[in-house]
């Protein structure tokens, strides 16, 4: 932890246009020089609706054939989801998207930026979640990933994007 700087480039109501935004940056990144994934992120009281999510893990362990029948039998309560580093294309970003419903989420993408390699990507905080900052902003935010010898880009990132970087950097990654 703590090897990025991390800044928040986009604020609003419309999770469409955060993750519209989040299409654009994963189009900017540099392609066949580093490993990239994707992994998310979901807090929840009913886990129950995020059982047809490939790839989203909880704490503890249960027989694969008893996962259906032993999540129906839990009391609801504070549960917090998340996923492995998968493949950029594994699908999880439109999976939890069709049942996040007005759970915090976090989807974090791992790239690399043209000339940038060290940490970097990007990151959408859906619902509100809790990213890098002592106060999350209500709504949707889109953050952006360099090293922290790179500020400069985090503003190119932003206007390529149409965002801008709003208020200070945070540590990041």
């Amino acid at each position: 932890m703590g090897n990025s700087a991390v800044y928040r480039i986009s604020t609003g109501d419309d999770m469409d246009e955060a993750l519209a935004m989040a299409r654009r940056l994963l189009a900017l990144r540099s392609v066949g020089c580093c490993p990239q994934d994707v992994s998310a992120n979901v807090w929840t009281r009913a886990a129950g609706g995020y059982l047809g999510v490939d790839g989203l893990l909880v704490s503890g362990t249960v027989m694969e054939e008893l996962t259906e029948e032993v999540v129906a039998g839990l009391p609801e309560g504070p549960v917090e989801l998340w996923t492995r580093d998968l493949p950029l294309d594994s699908g999880i970003v439109e999976q939890l998207v069709a049942v996040v419903g007005p759970d915090p989420a976090t989807i974090s993408w791992d790239v690399c930026w043209p000339g940038n390699h060290t940490r970097c990507g990007f990151e959408v905080g859906l619902n509100g979640a809790a990213l890098w900052h002592p106060v999350s902003p209500a709504g949707h935010s889109v953050y952006v990933h360099v090293s922290p010898s790179h500020a400069e880009q985090a503003h190119e990132l932003a206007a390529a994007v149409g965002g801008r970087v709003m208020g200070e950097p945070a540590t990041g990654w």
